[in-house]
């Protein structure tokens, strides 16, 4: 249903249906009442709770979405949302990082056909 609703909401605003390039930002959140097993700590934060990876197309709509626990890695984040980028919209070949993705996720974005260029904060 999501993927039926981007479409609609694409060609009136003059897009194509299918997007071309992606954003990939990362975020940790607090968990408060959510159980220890899901949980981690964002070693860069301080933060408990889940970290959330999205990947949205030039108008903002969700293509994909990992969450996880915040001690895991940017890059476990990345490699996994490349992943479900190239199986539910495959005609994505750019990907926007920012630096909290390092090498690997550039190495496994080009494996998979997606080039993945970081967005350095100025």
């Amino acid at each position: 249903m999501t993927c039926c609703a981007a479409r609609r909401g694409r060609r009136p605003a003059g897009r194509r249906t299918r997007p071309r390039w992606c954003w990939t930002p990362s975020r940790s959140r607090a968990a408060n009442h959510a159980p220890a097993a899901t949980t981690g700590k964002d070693a860069g934060k301080k933060v408990p709770g889940r970290k959330r990876g999205l990947a949205v197309d030039a108008l903002g709509l969700i293509i994909a979405v990992v969450v996880t626990a915040a001690s895991v890695t940017d890059n476990a984040i990345g490699i996994r949302l490349l992943d479900n980028v190239r199986a539910h919209t495959p005609t994505v070949t750019t990907a926007w990082a920012d630096a909290g993705f390092k090498d690997d996720v550039q190495i496994h974005g080009t494996v998979r056909g997606i080039g993945v260029e970081q967005v350095l904060r100025t």
